[in-house]
């Protein structure tokens, strides 16, 4: 009888167990829709182009066909970026509904792929929803699909975060097979190279087998890069050198570095401040992999355009882990003035993220989210802005200070 008894509260704890890791993954999948449907059904058309932009309008052309001869789908850069136009010409639609159905399905993918990226790179369970948080607070991924969403950037997150997720599987087959296919969608995906180098040299301990997969890496992608810009021949004029002498002509001014701040906060809200939490941000960053090349390089994409703070996107993904762990541990420990860390540094980056009021007129836009663009001087959001920065980065320089909390409440699951 006691036996009996016994098994059947053996099965009885399998079962719970096993509808407690069902219930995650399946808030996991749900958390990113309420998110997705949230943002989205207060989020406006952009009032440029009849909502498509100035970008989107070459994308919005190459729908119907990506070779046509219009010269707006024969621009470069514009008309190489082949795979939203692609995907898009799947569906019989207008380009507005399509690429706004196509942009909220690609961060629903993206948001699941943080959250696992998340666990896998050891961050608990609070973590890992944390950085669905963090991802969907951005202006630049959610806001912006919806606000402009024939504008592509949001195509690479999936590619980014999965390359990430491969590389700390140490699949490095696929992770380099996903550059060479986001390529297609946006060169940019070309700046994690370096990244998948690193990593792939540390993980792989055989000579051999490390040079020929680094080999690959450098061939693939950039064959694919090189194919592309051979087979769709521009109707204007566009040169690697002009893009650099532009970036470079950007950099030297003072309008750039004047409003550089805003950029960074309006491209990466409280993550950067994040970072100042050295301590917990370098562990994860620590087990990301190729973390400091990524960040680097993606960096530098800010020089391949004009608009810093949307070029910042491909460093989004080590930044969300770091920024994830630091919350982690704010939220886990039982002093109050890490709970009180936290809902600051969650207010700053909503308000950075241009989640707490309504999107107004397009200079406002200009002058709120990319302020290099904006004619007038810093608005008044801006200044409210750097004032809220420098008071969360200040929470964060005091938190940093304090005694790290129990690694098991902070790190591990």
């Amino acid at each position: 009888m006691k036996h009996t008894i016994s098994e059947n509260k053996s099965r009885n704890d399998v079962n719970t167990d096993g509808g407690i890791r069902i219930g995650k993954h399946l808030i996991a999948v749900l958390i990113p829709v309420l998110w997705i449907v949230l943002i989205g059904s207060v989020t406006p058309l952009i009032p440029v182009f009849g909502g498509l932009d100035h970008d989107g309008q070459h994308y919005a052309v190459m729908q119907d066909d990506f070779l046509s001869n219009n010269p707006l789908a024969r621009r470069a850069p514009y008309c190489w970026r082949i795979g939203v136009p692609l995907l898009a010409s799947l569906f019989d639609f207008p380009p507005i509904p399509v690429f706004r159905i196509l942009a909220a399905t690609a961060h629903w993918i993206a948001m699941i792929q943080i959250f696992y990226l998340s666990r896998k790179l050891g961050l608990s369970l609070t973590g890992a929803f944390i950085s669905q948080g963090l991802y969907a607070g951005m202006f630049w991924t959610i806001k912006f699909g919806f606000y402009s969403p024939c504008y592509i950037d949001w195509s690479i997150l999936p590619v980014l975060i999965g390359v990430a997720q491969l590389l700390a599987g140490r699949r490095h087959y696929s992770a380099i097979a996903l550059i060479s296919a986001g390529v297609l969608f946006k060169e940019s995906v070309l700046l994690v190279i370096p990244a998948a180098a690193v990593s792939i040299r540390g993980s792989t301990p055989e000579p051999a087998a490390r040079i020929r997969r680094i080999l690959f890496l450098c061939i693939l992608p950039l064959a694919v890069f090189l194919a592309v810009r051979s087979l769709i021949v521009p109707a204007n004029d566009y040169t690697l050198t002009g893009v650099i002498t532009a970036g470079w002509n950007d950099v030297i001014s003072a309008r750039f570095w004047s409003r550089l701040p805003l950029e960074l906060f309006s491209g990466t809200g409280v993550l950067a401040l994040l970072c100042l939490d050295y301590r917990i941000a370098n562990e994860n960053l620590k087990r990301f992999p190729g973390a400091v090349p990524w960040i680097v390089a993606g960096g530098l994409g800010i020089f391949g355009g004009s608009d810093i703070s949307r070029l910042l996107i491909p460093v989004l993904p080590p930044l969300i882990i770091a920024g994830s762990g630091v919350l982690a541990s704010w939220i886990t420990r039982r002093s109050f003035p890490g709970k009180l860390a936290f809902c600051a540094a969650a207010a700053f980056h909503l308000f950075a993220g241009h989640q707490f009021e309504p999107m107004r007129s397009y200079a406002a836009y200009l002058a709120s989210m990319a302020p290099i663009h904006s004619q007038a001087g810093i608005s008044l959001r801006g200044w409210i802005l750097l004032v809220a920065a420098g008071l969360t980065g200040l929470i964060t320089w005091r938190m940093s200070r304090r005694p790290k909390p129990d690694s098991k409440r902070a790190v591990a699951a």
